[in-house]
């Protein structure tokens, strides 16, 4: 196999991994912030609530990183 033969494979294999990967993070990360969603409906005490609310803006970047790894890999293809 010739170099060039070679880079484009490794590109090909490397967008792939990353499109896999963004979208099991994705996956996981609607279940996590469809709980964290019924949770924060139900928690009373204020202190609780602040850590759901924080819960939820580290999913949402997580989020949102998950889908710039998505964007980035469909570019490069």
């Amino acid at each position: 196999m010739i170099p060039e033969q070679h880079a484009r494979r490794d590109a090909e294999q490397t967008t792939e991994f990353a499109l896999s990967l963004a979208h099991t993070l994705n996956n996981l990360l609607q279940v996590v912030n469809g709980n964290l969603e019924l949770l924060a409906t139900r928690v009373e005490d204020p202190q609780l609530a602040g850590y759901v609310r924080n819960a939820q803006l580290a999913a949402q970047q997580m989020t949102e990183l998950a889908d710039d790894l998505q964007d980035d890999a469909l570019n490069r293809s």
